[in-house]
């Protein structure tokens, strides 16, 4: 599954809840990985991390969702929301410490391939 390769790709990762959360520094190495391997990002929310407690940072949340409505062919949309992601973290990038994000992702389904 995605998150089990994430997981492996970017150990510096951490875990909570099920959910993955990536230190600032590794980021634009994640969004990179996403555009090569066909992945969308639906959206980022920043949070900071101190003393094993994960807080949400509510003015570091972005939402791409919308790309999906806009009847763009998938490369475009995935190509739109990986730059968009890449200027959301290089406008943000932040003077504090323990910063990691949560990313919403979307793969290719390809509607040709039915299901067996």
């Amino acid at each position: 599954m995605l998150n089990d390769s994430l997981k492996e790709t970017f150990g510096k990762a951490k875990e909570s809840h099920g959910e993955l959360y990536f230190p600032e520094e590794i980021v634009m190495d994640l969004i990179a990985w996403c555009d090569r391997h066909n992945i969308a990002i639906l959206g980022i929310e920043g949070f900071e991390w101190s003393q094993g407690r994960i807080t949400p940072k509510l003015d570091l949340i972005a939402d791409y969702s919308s790309l999906f409505n806009t009847g763009k062919d998938w490369v475009e949309i995935k190509n739109r929301s990986v730059n968009l992601s890449k200027s959301f973290v290089e406008l943000n990038k932040l003077k504090e410490n323990n910063l990691f994000f949560n990313f919403t992702f979307r793969e290719f389904t390809d509607p040709e391939k039915k299901a067996a």
